[in-house]
Formats: structure tokens, C-alpha cells, sequence
């Protein structure tokens, strides 16, 4: 299960956890590259994609990619349109 950006209650968050129902434990994946609250994630072809959201001040169109093969960390791909 991953959990990617969201809200704590004060900021935006980058951060990417982890969990593993088998072991019941959690581990942090990488940091996003913007902070991003009320985005879409989806995967597809073993990466996963973080879409859009809001950084508490715009609305965002750009497209995060992560490929959890690799796991060189997010990078940026072809905005929203």
C-alpha cells in the first residue's frame, strides 16, 4: 500500500510511505518533487503516478512518475493538458 503526498493538517506533504501487509510494518519511499494535497494516483507498468493536486496556494497540472523497479525517485513527466 502506498500513500503518496496528502494534507497533515498544516502543510502539503512530499512524502511517500510504504506499508507491507505481511510484515505489518512501514517504510518511507522517496520524496515527491512538489508538495501536493487532493492529487490522483495511479499505477501502471510498475510506476506509480502522482496527477495534479493543490500545493496550498495553486492548483497543480503537473505529472510525477516513479518507477518502484528502478526506484531512482520521482520525476517529472508531460504536464495535464
Amino acid at each position: 500500500i502506498y500513500l503518496v503526498g496528502g494534507f497533515n493538517g498544516q502543510s502539503r506533504c512530499r512524502s511517500t510511505d510504504i506499508y507491507n501487509p505481511r510484515s505489518q510494518t512501514w517504510s518511507s519511499g522517496p520524496d515527491l518533487l512538489c508538495r501536493r494535497g487532493t492529487l490522483g494516483v495511479g499505477i501502471l507498468n510498475d510506476k506509480i503516478y502522482a496527477v495534479g493536486g493543490f500545493d496550498g496556494s495553486s492548483g497543480l497540472v503537473s505529472v510525477e512518475c516513479w518507477s518502484m523497479k528502478l526506484n531512482e525517485g520521482w520525476s517529472m513527466v508531460a504536464p495535464l493538458s
